[in-house]
This record gives structure tokens, sequence and C-alpha cells, in this order.
């Protein structure tokens, strides 16, 4: 027992200490033409006609939604579609019609295209591209970001891991790109604003949600890619092995509770007493930081791969979280 705390605290040691700060870049570096689709074929249909086919029978099985408030954030799944698309088809039908003409989306780093980091990655690209067609960035907002580095250098003795570009964080990595056709299908003409989360520590959070927060205004959404609880010997998280679905719903409904009550340190804690995996609990609580007091969160849709497999030996958790303006 004494030797596998001594490994685990090992490796958080090893994640924290050798985690790259990502390389600053300036606004006048020229940024790619085109991001290239990373698992078109394989999260989703790389056929055109096929990918709008399937998104739009997602939509078709959700009910009629009765619009609660303006939505302002999501938090979205970003499995493989036949396992997660139904449930992410709920959060972006709830944000049709309101004229959103920004997206800020805050994606999960799963480390697969490069080392881990510190700190967000915004990638330099003019376009995203998906089997759709071409997703324009935002320049200028991601002009604003990358040289906020420069500003908390010139504000302060210390200078802090910020905003930067690194592109290995977006090789291979399919978190943002699982939300790219969704929004193509649900949203006119709208810019993003790429964002990939890497490790944030403690004093981090503030102090990006505090530059984040001036692009936000009323034609922006948020959009958090995260799955929930991974459960499984294959993820090294068996917290129980009786009653399976039931603790894992149970599990997910505890952190649900944190997120919808927007308590940043009520879900610190509780990944700290469960040891619940979620990909995405990083942007998640950035994201708590980020939201006005008068957020109303309301969990739309949740299911998990377990259900649809009937074997729970092996199951991830998929939920559709939208937050409004009442």
């Amino acid at each position: 027992m004494k030797q596998f705390v001594f490994l685990k605290t090992f490796l958080l040691f090893t994640l924290l200490v050798f985690a790259i700060p990502i390389r600053i870049v300036s606004a006048q570096e020229i940024p790619h033409e085109v991001w290239e689709p990373q698992v078109a074929g394989r999260f989703y249909p790389v056929n055109e006609d096929a990918l709008r086919d399937q998104i739009t029978t997602f939509f078709k099985n959700i009910g009629k939604q009765p619009a609660k408030g303006k939505p302002i954030a999501l938090i979205t799944p970003h499995a493989g579609y036949i396992y997660s698309g139904q449930v992410a088809a709920y959060g972006y039908h709830a944000i049709r019609n309101y004229g959103f003409k920004r997206v800020i989306l805050l994606a999960t780093s799963h480390f697969i295209g490069g080392r881990r980091f510190r700190g967000i990655s915004v990638l330099k690209v003019k376009n995203f591209k998906t089997p759709l067609g071409l997703i324009p960035v935002d320049q200028d907002a991601c002009n604003y970001l990358l040289n906020a580095d420069t500003r908390a250098a010139t504000n302060s003795s210390k200078k802090a891991h910020l905003f930067g570009s690194y592109e290995g964080a977006y090789q291979g990595e399919y978190s943002m790109e699982t939300q790219l056709p969704f929004l193509q299908m649900t949203l006119d003409d709208f810019t993003l604003v790429p964002m990939v989360v890497g490790i944030l520590m403690n004093e981090d959070f503030d102090q990006f949600a505090e530059i984040i927060r001036p692009l936000l205004d009323e034609k922006t959404l948020i959009v958090v890619s995260s799955d929930f609880t991974h459960y499984g010997e294959a993820f090294s998280y068996v917290p129980f092995k009786t009653d399976i679905e039931r603790n894992i719903k149970l599990l997910d409904s505890g952190a649900f509770e944190k997120i919808l009550s927007r308590d940043f340190n009520g879900l610190k804690q509780y990944k700290k007493q469960t040891g619940i995996n979620i990909c995405g609990i990083i942007p998640i609580a950035l994201l708590l930081k980020l939201l006005p007091d008068d957020a109303r969160g309301e969990v739309l849709s949740y299911d998990t791969s377990g259900r649809q497999s009937g074997n729970f030996s092996f199951s991830v958790s998929y939920t559709s979280i939208v937050f409004i303006h009442e």
C-alpha cells in the first residue's frame, strides 16, 4: 500500500514538474490556413451526407424542449457519436435560434498528440475543417488571449503560465473536434475561439477566468467538452464491484450536484474524496469561475456506454448540461 501511495505521489510530481510550458506566440505570427480533421471516419462519419443524416436523426429523437431562459454555456460529451452523440444532441438542440455568433470552446487535453503541458493552448489557425466545411477562427479574440502573457508579465513580477500555442495539444485530439459538426448543424454563421486546456493549478483558475471574461457577451456561447465517470480496469478506476450501474449513476450525480450549484471548491473536494476521473474536470472548473451569479444549470440528458452495451465492466458516462440566464 505504501508503495502504491508513493507511486501515485511520484507520478503527480512528474506530471507537474515536467509539464512543458506552452510556446508563447505573438499576434503577428502567421497562422495555419486550415486545421484538418484528426478523427473523422473514426469518431464520426467522414462522408458529409452520412454525417448530416446522423446528426439530423439525433435531433429528431429529441422531444420538444421548452425554453426556460437563454443558454450561456454547455457541458457536452466527446466520445464516438454512436455512443455519446444522442446525449450531445440534447445540449446542442437547446442552443438553437438564439443568434450566437461566437463559440468559446474549452476542450479537454488527453495528451494524445504531445506532452503534458500547463496552461491553455490556442491554435494559430484561420479555419477548422470538418466534412461539413470550414469554421472560421476569431483571430482578434485569439490574439487577445495569446498576448495575455505579455500583459501579465508587465503587471506582475512573477510571470505566469497563461495562453500559448502548442500544436501538439491538437494533434490527434478528439475532444474539440467532435463538437464542431454539432455546432455547424446548430448555428448559422459563427466564429470559433479554440482552447485546449492543459494542467491548471489552483492559482491559475481566477487568472484565466479574468482574461477570458471580457470575451463573454450575449452573442457568445461557452462549450465545455467532457465525459464523466470512466469505470473499469482499463481506466484503473474500480471504486466498487457490485451494483455497478446504480453506483456509477450516484457517483456522476454527486458531481452534477457540485457543478449545477457552481461549487468550484466543492467539485475539487468531491474529486479528492471519490477519485472520480472526469476527463474534463479542469475546463469544467474553469467554466464555474466564468459563469455569472444568476446562471442556472440543468441536466438535459445522461447515459453510459455500459447501459448501451449491457456490459458494465467497462463504462464511460455522458451528459449534456446547459446553463441559462433565467
